[in-house]
């Protein structure tokens, strides 16, 4: 494998994707620091310090009071984050490209920017796309869903809060037709 630029925005590309790009180094580094903004703020801060200021691990940890363990599990967990379905979109294509992508029935639940709770109980509930949760909210009452007797719940650990933020995000994605 060939070692990708060294520099800032081409080196934290390449740790989140381990691969190299040929974009353009302006629209790379703007896609990236409008991810990098949506973190939250040390893991934001982490990932500015090591990959745009090229400090390591030891020297981030000084800076912040913390071990060099800790520093790389903050920058994991970024770089994680920064690899979801959503991220990893506006990375390659752009903001612009994402919110005005057709969402379509076979999307993952991804696109719909679900705390992780709610995404889990859907998940473990079987419902992973976007069609399969149209199919649900069309085909259920929402004390069908919601419910809180152990044996007939519908969707475990999936309460009012999580079908309200779901209801509320899928009626966005059909008020913006894309």
């Amino acid at each position: 494998m060939k070692m990708p630029k060294s520099e800032y925005p081409y080196n934290l590309y390449f740790a989140i994707f381990k691969e190299e790009t040929d974009v353009d180094d302006k629209e790379l580094r703007a896609n990236l620091d409008y991810v990098v903004s949506r973190l939250p703020e040390k893991e934001r801060d982490v990932i500015v310090m090591r990959f745009s200021k090229g400090l390591i691990y030891s020297e981030i940890g000084g800076i912040f009071g913390l071990s060099r363990e800790r520093v790389r599990q903050i920058i994991n967990n970024a770089l994680n984050r920064m690899g979801s379905f959503t991220n990893t979109f506006i990375i390659r294509h752009g903001v612009d490209a994402f919110l005005n992508r057709e969402i379509c029935d076979s999307d993952d639940i991804d696109v719909l920017n679900l705390r992780a709770m709610a995404k889990t109980a859907l998940r473990r509930g079987g419902y992973d796309t976007v069609g399969k949760i149209k199919h649900l909210l069309a085909n259920n009452h929402r004390s069908d869903i919601v419910s809180w007797s152990k044996n007939d719940r519908h969707i475990r650990n999936f309460g009012v809060a999580a079908y309200d933020e779901l209801v509320t995000k899928m009626e966005s994605l059909t008020d913006n037709p894309r």
